[in-house]
């Protein structure tokens, strides 16, 4: 019953309202002023999502690089020497 009032006062409000020239456009700035909200966020939340993307790695990382050194040691592609620079130079 109190809903039934409710929406009656509601339509004959909005009826005063077009007779006096509102045509509904008193309600028209909060309309804009929502979906200009939603767009914002919108583009605001995937910038964020694109900004916290984990950066690809830049090379192998050291345990493979130790694994490569001693694999081109075992063929004989570096001496003894080279290779323990090399090495150290990873660690």
């Amino acid at each position: 019953m109190v809903l039934a009032t409710a929406v009656a006062t509601v339509v004959a409000e909005a009826d005063q309202w077009s007779h006096h020239g509102w045509n509904g456009a008193g309600w028209m700035w909060l309309w804009g002023t929502v979906m200009l909200a939603l767009w914002v966020a919108l583009i605001a939340g995937a910038v964020w999502v694109i900004a916290r993307r984990p950066e690809p790695r830049a090379g192998p990382p050291a345990g493979r690089a130790r694994e490569i050194l001693a694999e081109r040691y075992a063929r004989g592609e570096i001496d003894a020497d080279e290779y323990r620079d090399r090495l150290e130079t990873l660690r």
